[in-house]
């Protein structure tokens, strides 16, 4: 069985040191949109009835994703 994971790895702060990582589970992800709902910086894309974690650089680190996702299907590397 093979498991896809949508991940994004691409935007650091303006000294260019923190590297944020989001990756979502497509397993555990049930399509529900609430992780893209709830994120005040529109990072989240719904396709395939999956988040995919779309505009990773828009990420605010709120961690709103995260909290709220029933599935913990979201894996954030500032949360």
């Amino acid at each position: 069985t093979k498991r896809l994971i949508y991940s994004t790895q691409e935007f650091g702060s303006e000294g260019g040191s923190t590297m944020v990582t989001i990756s979502v589970d497509a397993a555990k992800c049930n399509g529900c949109g609430e992780c893209a709902d709830i994120c005040p910086g529109d990072v989240y894309d719904m396709a395939n009835n999956k988040a995919v974690p779309a505009r990773q650089g828009d990420c605010t680190e709120c961690c709103n994703c995260v909290e709220n996702c029933d599935q913990d299907a979201i894996t954030h590397s500032e949360c």
